[in-house]
C-alpha cells in the first residue's frame, strides 16, 4: 500500500499583482462581514464602528478600487453582508447587531444601491437578537438566513415575492441545538 504524501502547510503567493489588501479609510472603521457580488464586480464590506457598508468596484486590471464608490450609511452596527444571486446581485442584505436585517436594491445601471433599505426584517416577531451573520440561501435564494448570538439560533425567512420585494417578518424555520452556541458566521454551498 502506497502512502500519500502530506504537506502540513501551504504557501500563499504574496506577489502584489496577485494579492490585494484593502485597508480601512480611517481609524474609526473596523471591517466586519464581507461579500463578493455574483458577478465578482462589487465587494461589500460592513464597517460596524462607523455604521456603514462600503462598496468597492473591480477595475479592468482585476483589482478593486482603493476607495469605495459608494457608502451606505444608517445601519445600526452592521456586522455582515450578503449579495443575492437573484437578478445578478441586485439585492444586498445587511445584518445589524441591533436585531434587524436591512435589504438594499441596486438603483439603476450605475451600480449604486439604494441609500435607504427597500425592506427590513425587525421587531419581536422576527426573533432577531444580536444578529451577526446573514446569507441568502442557495440554490434559489428564496430564503434569507441569520445568526442570532443572543438566542443561539439560526433563523430562516422566506422571500415570498421579488416584485415588489416581500419577506416574511417571522421566521419560517429556526435551528436551535446545544451544538449551536453564539453563532457568529454563516455560509451555504450550492
Amino acid at each position: 500500500m502506497r502512502k500519500k504524501s502530506f504537506s502540513p502547510w501551504f504557501e500563499v503567493d504574496t506577489n502584489p499583482t496577485v494579492v490585494q489588501r484593502i485597508l480601512p479609510q480611517s481609524k474609526l472603521e473596523r471591517f466586519e462581514g464581507i461579500d463578493l457580488s455574483p458577478s465578482g464586480d462589487v465587494l461589500a464590506i460592513a464597517t460596524s464602528e462607523t455604521n456603514a457598508v462600503l462598496l468597492f468596484r473591480r477595475r479592468a486590471d482585476g483589482r478593486f478600487e482603493d476607495g469605495p464608490y459608494q457608502t451606505i450609511d444608517g445601519s445600526e452596527y452592521p456586522h455582515d453582508v450578503s449579495f443575492s444571486n437573484l437578478k445578478n446581485g441586485e439585492l444586498l442584505a445587511v445584518a445589524q447587531r441591533a436585531g434587524a436585517i436591512a435589504i438594499y436594491s441596486k438603483n439603476g445601471s450605475n451600480g449604486e444601491y439604494t441609500s435607504s433599505p427597500m425592506f427590513e426584517i425587525s421587531g419581536p416577531h422576527s426573533r432577531l437578537a444580536f444578529s451577526d451573520g446573514v446569507v441568502f440561501v442557495p440554490p434559489h435564494d428564496r430564503y434569507l438566513a441569520a445568526c442570532n448570538l443572543e438566542l443561539g439560533t439560526i433563523t430562516f425567512f422566506r422571500i415570498t415575492s421579488l416584485s415588489p420585494l416581500e419577506i416574511q417578518n417571522q421566521p419560517e424555520h429556526e435551528w436551535k441545538h446545544e451544538s449551536i452556541y453564539h453563532p457568529d458566521g454563516l455560509a451555504f454551498s450550492n
